[in-house]
């Protein structure tokens, strides 16, 4: 796993993408909340889930999906973006400790602090599946992806958080969900 420069809380913020706006949007909406009306909110800025029992339409979960399924060859956008996934499961334990020590109005990075590349986590969900599978690209895939996405979690590790289960744990248990359902 690659460590890259990080996105601190403080960073400012330019979505690129729709979905990004409507992230920053919400997070507008709820600093408004807080200061006009003193509701305690506690703002996360979670970056990409993963885990068993995950919905489709989430690459780990599409990906996981098809090769318990048997297909013989899965199609990846651009295999060499990296994003930072974090477990839902270590994810949620984030959420509880904020909610016990978190500051109200405060920013909070819900994220592993690692990037890893949509090869590699393809490359090792073939592996824990124990088949040969090919990997097509589709080379027609969005230009506005960032190449590197990737969270700063010292804000709440200094809350005492820190992610316990592995990369291959949460791929290995998306695999085995699929695989039963």
């Amino acid at each position: 796993m690659l460590l890259t420069q990080s996105v601190t809380e403080s960073h400012s913020l330019k979505p690129l993408t729709s979905y990004g706006l409507s992230k920053l949007t919400q997070e507008l909406v709820s600093r408004q909340l807080c200061q006009s009306y003193d509701i305690p909110l506690i703002i996360t800025r979670t970056f990409l889930l993963i885990g068993p029992g995950q919905k489709p339409g989430f690459v780990v979960t599409d990906l996981a999906k098809s090769i318990a399924k048997g297909v013989n060859s899965i199609t990846l956008g651009n295999p060499r973006i990296r994003r930072d996934f974090t477990d839902v499961r270590d994810a949620c334990q984030a959420y509880y400790l904020l909610m016990k020590k978190g500051k109200p109005g405060e920013v909070y990075n819900v994220c592993s602090g690692t990037t890893v590349s949509i090869d590699d986590i393809a490359q090792r969900l073939i592996s824990l599946s124990g088949r040969e599978i090919s990997i097509k690209i589709k080379t027609a895939w969005r230009s506005n992806d960032p190449p590197i996405v990737c969270g700063n979690n010292s804000k709440l590790r200094a809350l005492g958080w820190q992610p316990k289960i592995s990369l291959n744990q949460s791929l290995k248990d998306a695999l085995n969900y699929w695989s039963k359902h």
